[in-house]
């Protein structure tokens, strides 16, 4: 029990040698107070897992609740675990990827907000997010809400899926959704915490050792631990707190200025009102339990009654030994015939009310039958029909779309706050590897060093074909036709579809300009134009940016380095226009001396002159006479 005074007390108003037993009970308080939450994440948890599991800590998890148990009194068909598993697939089947954009930023914040993007990539693949996104995806359709904690560890930035029932967040506190405290219960081998907090190896020796009820021996031994937050009132108040606490030390305490807890959450369905989700798992409990009736009736419907039947009348004279699976087999009698007859064990319109039932659970997902089984439904065959078809399904996961995205879009922002503390903290630059294109960049978070409000994030999808061939050429050859690929392109995005590598190319004259332009007005530093360069964009760009330059006040030795690319570009282009000027005239004369040539050589043969005539062709001046 919670003692009231301690109850009463703000806890991150403790003071830090006793804050530990205040953490303690308010967290156990609301844990006392919240076993509806218990109870419900563990009857959803074995819907789906089609296991009636003990409970939910780790001595109970993957036990059963009694020796009895057996595979007859398994769900022979789940429908929660379709459900949860087809949209699990068709939502993973989209990559977000976090966008810093700026506005009306110079050419040096551009370059840092591409160096931020693949700095974030970076971040993704080291703590292989993804994979923690698909898990956290999953807990919000089973249990209504999914956590992915991110924080640093030995100074790297982590991504971590959380167990939903982990979490707890006062009710009362949490009725508009935006609690001002959190915790997290977790249960941490001992050995393990220990190595986190060596100077407190002896009060954590003496924690009491988790057991969850049960007398069976663990070769584990767990010690439940307990992370508190408390956030800021305001940005210029102090009572943010952070702090990490066992039932008899506090391991750590430190004030916590962040607006936010340091996890995402991702939510299947919103409740209306309060913190937490709504799962499938609960949404289809009433159409399960009424499916496993069912199901169970039939099957002990057939198990007496599809059996055939021999009627033999009493007294007849009917050898039983002649009843047999004889193939054209006799059977002796005197009087009345044996008769076979089998009962029909189960109304039809018992298996109509199932697969109504069956098909019901679909609708109220939204989910088609024909996804959960990996098929296509019939009659559609074109890339349009196909997209329309999936466009439709998706209309009805939109909201939990963009959910999703939006968790990778906080996680992306928290990763990024943690970088940056780390960096200004001075443990170190904190850097990522990050691919660039072929090869792997080494990015310092000090080349980047960008203010948060320097920058909008927004997020896009990786997946930007559609998957069935048939779609994915319909949408190449409506790209080809609008003029944004070329025919060579498009063919190489059928075998592989990677839209982004074809656009950096068609960028790369632009990307080009822009680093020539960034180079000189940042540094000071001259980069003369090539011939082989797009001389016409490059005049042009460096043109705009050396107005806008002028009306920012640039130095005037950077203007000159701008007038004098342009100067040389525009050298280069009339060497290049000259060159191709003689080129054409050279073609030109070699063309008119090949047709003089063959003119001379079809041309009938002419008399010489002779005598006088000679002569007076030969003379000066002279004409001669007609």
């Amino acid at each position: 029990m919670v003692s009231k005074d301690k109850f009463n007390t703000f806890w991150w108003q403790a003071d830090e040698e006793n804050i530990y037993s205040y953490v303690w009970d308010a967290a156990m308080y609301i844990a006392d107070n919240q076993q509806y939450r218990s109870y419900g994440d563990l009857r959803h948890l074995r819907l789906y897992g089609n296991l009636p599991i003990a409970g939910l800590t780790a001595n109970q998890y993957a036990r059963a609740p009694s020796t009895s148990f057996s595979s007859d009194s398994r769900l022979t068909l789940n429908v929660v675990h379709s459900m949860v598993s087809t949209i699990v697939s068709k939502i993973m089947r989209n990559r977000p990827r976090p966008l810093f954009l700026t506005s009306g930023a110079d050419y040096s914040m551009k370059r840092k907000a591409k160096l931020l993007n693949k700095f974030t990539q970076g971040l993704f693949y080291a703590s292989d997010i993804y994979t923690v996104g698909e898990d956290v995806c999953r807990d919000a359709c089973i249990f209504g809400t999914g956590f992915m904690k991110i924080y640093e560890n030995d100074g790297n930035i982590v991504g971590e899926r959380v167990f939903p029932h982990e979490i707890l967040i006062d009710d009362a506190e949490a009725i508009y959704g935006t609690p001002r405290q959190a915790f997290q219960r977790k249960q941490v081998n001992r050995e393990v915490l220990i190595g986190l907090y060596p100077e407190k190896e002896k009060e954590i020796l003496s924690a009491t050792m988790e057991r969850d009820g049960s007398s069976t021996m663990a070769i584990a031994t767990h010690v439940t631990v307990i992370e508190a937050w408390h956030l800021p009132s305001s940005r210029d108040s102090e009572d943010g707190r952070h702090s990490i606490v066992i039932d008899s030390v506090t391991l750590l305490d430190e004030p916590y200025n962040r607006p936010y807890f340091p996890f995402v959450s991702l939510r299947w369905s919103d409740r209306g009102m309060g913190y937490w989700g709504q799962g499938i798992a609960e949404q289809l409990t009433g159409l399960q339990i009424e499916i496993n009736k069912m199901l169970k009736t039939i099957q002990i419907s057939l198990h007496l009654c599809s059996i055939p039947k021999i009627f033999i009348e009493r007294g007849s004279k009917v050898s039983k030994g002649h009843i047999n699976n004889e193939i054209g087999g006799v059977i002796e009698y005197a009087g009345t015939p044996p008769i076979y007859k089998t009962a029909n064990a189960v109304s039809p319109e018992m298996f109509l009310h199932l697969d109504r039932l069956y098909s019901r659970a679909y609708e109220i997902v939204g989910v088609s039958q024909l996804s959960a089984s990996a098929r296509k439904p019939s009659g559609i065959e074109s890339g349009r029909a196909l997209r329309e078809f999936s466009d439709i399904e998706s209309e009805r996961f939109l909201a939990f779309g963009r959910a999703y995205e939006k968790m990778y879009l906080d996680a992306a922002k928290q990763m990024v706050n943690i970088a940056r503390d780390i960096a200004n903290e001075g443990k170190s630059d904190f850097s990522i590897t990050a691919f660039s294109k072929d090869n792997l960049e080494s990015i310092e978070w000090g080349d980047i060093n960008l203010a948060e409000d320097q920058y909008v994030m927004q997020i896009y999808p990786t997946a930007l074909l559609p998957v069935t061939p048939a779609a994915r050429l319909q949408t190449v050859e409506e790209m080809m036709r609008s003029g944004l690929l070329s025919r060579e392109d498009g063919l190489a995005l059928l075998d592989f579809p990677d839209i982004e590598s074809v656009q950096s190319l068609e960028n790369a004259a632009v990307e080009e300009i822009d680093m020539i332009i960034e180079t000189i007005i940042e540094k000071g530093v001259y980069i003369a134009p090539e011939p082989f360069s797009n001389l016409a964009l490059s005049m042009k760009k460096m043109n705009q940016a050396y107005i806008r330059a002028r009306l920012d006040g640039v130095d005037e030795d950077r203007l000159g380095l701008m007038r004098r690319f342009v100067a040389d570009s525009s050298s280069l282009m009339n060497e290049a226009m000259q060159a191709q000027q003689q080129q054409m005239m050279a073609q030109q004369m070699q063309a008119a001396q090949l047709q003089a040539q063959a003119q001379a050589a079809n041309a009938p043969p002419q008399a010489e002159p002779s005598g006088v005539m000679s002569e007076l062709a030969q003379m000066p001046g002279q004409e001669l006479p007609s």
